[in-house]
């Protein structure tokens, strides 16, 4: 068995005394680092860093191989240096599925249920029933954009609800009780959903849900984006709920982020907000911590490493 070689890591995530303590259990002989700010950081000789990686960062440390970022999305450190560097990039993938998908659901719920209409309802206390007719999601079809750990698990859920799924990725080919197209057919599939989950990468889908999309999509729909604002086209997502082409949309992330006070969005009734709220909870944590430990165990064998991203390709 391999024994494991020294290295120095510096982690930026304020962990537990005890979860450090479990870090240079798998690290032995390593220096592991929890440093509050970047002064008199020796980052020279800095081997593996996990939280927090720029430029300048980059430049001044000769001896990185490893960056591992806490997140699923990585767009902010593809800069061209860390794409062009040999640095090996990997992501906290499958940590925030369970409940980006929990969110995804309870937005669609909240408006197709009519909870939402019925919170808003300046008459509320009124027993009105005629008018907050629901819409079924038993046998209405999802379409999933990106397939990968939180589609996944938006899936598992919309399929407990009896939907037909129908999913775009670009690597992932078959799934069991999905209809999995390549991205080129987004305008082919995307008439046939009646809810529409947004869970690709900014990397690769940025602008993907165009004004022309946007109305391409059936009048009466449902569009839920859980992964990036910029993804879709503020200006025009307000225009298709302001005249009715769309049902509602449910929102954890926007584009501009966060949203300004007077922005319409906050004032329309068919949108549900959420303010980017996927990784926290009581159990993000230590699988984001779970994650990192196993990479770390990894890398002081010489194994390899688990959610490596593909700097050029976004993911």
């Amino acid at each position: 068995m391999s024994q494991p070689k020294p290295t120095f890591l510096v982690t930026f995530e304020r962990w537990p005394d005890a979860w450090m303590d479990e870090l240079r259990a798998v690290a032995p002989g390593s220096t592991i680092i929890q440093p509050r700010s970047r002064e008199g950081i020796p980052w020279e000789e800095v081997v593996a860093l996990n939280g927090n990686l720029n430029r300048e960062i980059l430049a001044k440390s000769p001896k990185l191989k490893w960056f591992h970022s806490p997140a699923a999305g990585v767009e902010g450190y593809l800069f061209p240096g860390m794409v062009a560097s040999p640095v090996v990039l990997t992501n906290s993938r499958g940590v925030y599925g369970i409940f980006i998908a929990e969110i995804a659901m309870a937005h669609v719920l909240a408006h197709t249920t009519r909870l939402l209409a019925n919170i808003y309802r300046e008459d509320r206390r009124t027993w009105l029933r005629n008018s907050l007719r629901g819409f079924e999601l038993y046998e209405s079809t999802a379409l999933i954009i990106g397939l990968g750990s939180i589609g996944s698990e938006i899936a598992k859920r919309a399929r407990a609800f009896s939907m037909k799924l129908i999913a775009l990725d670009p690597v992932v080919t078959h799934a069991d009780g999905v209809e999995v197209h390549p991205p080129e057919e987004i305008d082919e599939v995307l008439p046939r959903a009646d809810v529409l989950f947004i869970s690709a990468p900014a990397t690769t889908a940025r602008g993907l849900l165009n004004r022309e999309r946007i109305f391409r999509m059936k009048k009466g729909a449902y569009l839920v984006n859980v992964s990036r604002g910029p993804i879709v086209e503020t200006n025009a997502l307000v225009e298709a709920l302001q005249c009715g082409h769309l049902a509602g949309a449910g929102l954890e992330v926007v584009e501009p982020e966060p949203l300004p006070p007077d922005h319409p969005l906050w004032s329309m009734t068919n949108v549900t907000i959420t303010p980017h709220i996927g990784g926290m909870t009581d159990q993000v944590d230590r699988r984001r911590f779970e994650c990192l430990k196993e990479n770390l165990r990894r890398f002081v064998l010489d194994e390899p490493l688990l959610h490596i991203v593909d700097k050029k390709r976004g993911y």
